[in-house]
């Protein structure tokens, strides 16, 4: 019988995918860690990202949904840079500051 909790980190759960995600981890065998700016974590403040992972310990999963800034309305009203830095954003183009948030919270959180 498995006495230990899995514990898990979103990052971006407090509204959209991540909170769903959360509700659906939350339960009798989890702890879910939620953070986003919503809780005062601006994951492109480094010192702040260090400081939140030292804040919560050791864990078993980390999830990041955070930054999302897919433009809204019709396609043939969106700005073709808005739409690609929504891409690069969710799917990691190295020329982002959002991928570098991203890599900014993978290193922070790898000691833990």
């Amino acid at each position: 019988m498995k006495t230990e909790k899995t514990i898990y980190v979103v990052l971006g759960g407090t509204s959209g995918i991540g909170a769903e995600l959360s509700q659906q981890l939350a339960n009798d065998n989890a702890v879910v860690h939620v953070a986003s700016r919503k809780t005062e974590l601006d994951i492109s403040d480094e010192q702040s990202v260090y400081h939140y992972f030292e804040s919560i310990g050791s864990f078993d999963h980390l999830i990041i949904t955070a930054g999302s800034y897919a433009p809204a309305g019709k396609v043939m009203d969106v700005e073709v840079s808005q739409a690609k830095y929504a891409f690069d954003t969710k799917f990691g183009a190295p020329s982002t500051q959002r991928n570098k948030e991203y890599a900014t919270s993978r290193k922070a959180a790898q000691p833990h």
